[in-house]
């Protein structure tokens, strides 16, 4: 027998042998050929390369095999060999990959010369492109919502779609309504939580597997439906148990913020939020240009206080700015002031609300002694949906204090500049006074006052 060694990888051996003795050498046989093995294929880099939604070139390296050597490429989807690609050079394309952004696998192996194959070596596994969506359209629309829908091609279910808005065509502005975090792969989406008051931009983009994207669907425009009311109309649903906020630029240049926390409804309630004018003041020293409405659908009022934040323009208030407050107007034409405060700084005013009504700018000019105070309701119905207890025209800063019969203090603030204070009907830990008689103890202006409250839960 006779091993050869030190041969080069993939080569070819051709031996003979011949009988050797004392009187000299005898003929030689007949030969023998012998082939060594080739090498396992080493990767390249890279050794996938991703062409399209269907196609890769995989490449690797020789690791010593010799120019010529035949390589085989195996493509695997899910373990399965889905096909095959021979040749004599270090890389190879594959084609035919369905459906598109598919997760698959590749590995390589060398023949030697005999035809005999090597171990596979595993290029590793990445996904095809995804193709991009196309044929976006709007399927619905509501108060603050736009429905969508797409096509996805020959996409797999791996991929994955995000939506993007804007309110001026992309140029500066670029929301994401639904991310590519969420993992969606679905073909149509409902995006919440807009304004009707304005024109949305909306186009949809793709994701496959390993975070690769595609370009943009085509682009869609629209706006939530206002429900009939007037353009401009800010619009929006209240929704139970949680907290929900409406914002807009209303037609009279007024911006707008509501902010309803959790309980404020019981059920969901379509708000919608209109400017007005009056022709005739509404309310003494009231700034006509600055009113608005809040209406429900269905009718509805609030069993908690919400909140509104409304810009002004300094111009349009001809009196001392610090008297300017939030007045709603009820049903018989009454005025009604507003727990407000005046950010001089921001242009806005913060007033709490607990009603849905007709509101506008107006001068609220406070008592003159703590006996001019006003307070209202009383009694005070908490479950009536009240809200809160409003103490009005007392003297400028004013300090409120209310006590039990028994002397205990349950609250303690102070009015602000236009004499105006509103008292939730809870104590200073912040939970809700029984039912009752309450002192009211005013003071401002070097005078002072008591006052019954009565609590009927």
């Amino acid at each position: 027998s006779f091993t050869d060694t030190n041969l080069s990888t993939n080569s070819v051996r051709v031996v003979e042998v011949s009988a050797v003795t004392s009187q000299g050498e005898g003929p030689l046989s007949a030969s023998a050929t012998g082939y060594t093995l080739a090498a396992v294929p080493s990767g390249a880099s890279p050794s996938i390369i991703v062409l399209d939604s269907g196609s890769f070139i995989g490449a690797w390296a020789s690791d010593g095999n010799p120019s010529g050597t035949l390589y085989q490429m195996q493509v695997l989807i899910g373990g399965s060999v889905v096909g095959t690609v021979s040749t004599a050079t270090l890389s190879a394309a594959f084609g035919g990959i369905s459906p598109a952004a598919s997760i698959f696998s590749a590995q390589v192996a060398a023949y030697n010369q005999a035809g005999v194959l090597s171990s596979y070596f595993n290029m590793g596994s990445t996904a095809t492109y995804a193709e991009a969506p196309s044929g976006l359209s709007v399927t619905g629309v509501a108060a603050t919502s736009i429905s969508l829908s797409w096509l996805t091609g020959a996409n797999s279910s791996s991929t994955t779609y995000q939506v993007s808005y804007s309110t001026d065509n992309f140029a500066t502005t670029d929301f994401i309504g639904l991310p590519f975090s969420s993992g969606f792969s679905g073909n149509s989406y409902t995006l919440s939580g807009l304004s009707s008051t304005l024109l949305y931009y909306l186009r949809v983009q793709a994701e496959n597997p390993f975070g690769q994207t595609t370009a943009f669907s085509n682009t869609v425009s629209t706006e939530p439906f206002n429900g009939g009311a007037p353009t401009g109309t800010l619009g929006g649903v209240l929704y139970p148990n949680e907290s929900n906020m409406m914002e807009g630029l209303l037609p009279n240049g007024m911006n707008i913020t509501l902010n309803a926390p959790a309980g404020v409804v019981n059920s969901p309630v379509t708000l919608f939020i209109s400017s007005m004018s009056f022709a005739v003041s509404p309310c003494p020293g009231s700034v006509n240009s600055t009113g608005f409405t809040i209406q429900t659908t269905p009718a509805f009022e609030p069993l908690a206080p919400y909140y509104l934040t409304i810009s002004y323009s300094p111009a349009s208030i001809p009196f001392s700015i610090a008297q300017a407050t939030l007045m709603r107007i009820d049903p018989s034409g009454t005025c009604v002031p507003l727990a407000s405060a005046v950010d001089t700084a921001q242009d806005v005013i913060n007033a709490t609300v607990n009603h849905f009504s007709e509101f506008v700018i107006a001068q609220q000019v406070p008592g003159g002694a703590a006996n001019d105070a006003k307070i209202f309701p009383n009694p005070f119905y908490p479950s009536r949906g009240n809200g809160y207890v409003t103490f009005s025209n007392t003297p400028a800063g004013a300090r409120v204090r209310i006590f039990t019969l028994h002397g205990e203090l349950v609250f303690d603030e102070n009015a602000n500049s236009s004499g105006v204070l509103v008292w939730p009907g809870t104590n200073r830990a912040g939970r809700r006074v029984a039912s009752g008689v309450y002192l009211a103890v005013v003071e401002g202006s070097g005078s002072r006052h008591i006052f019954k409250v009565v609590v009927l839960r």
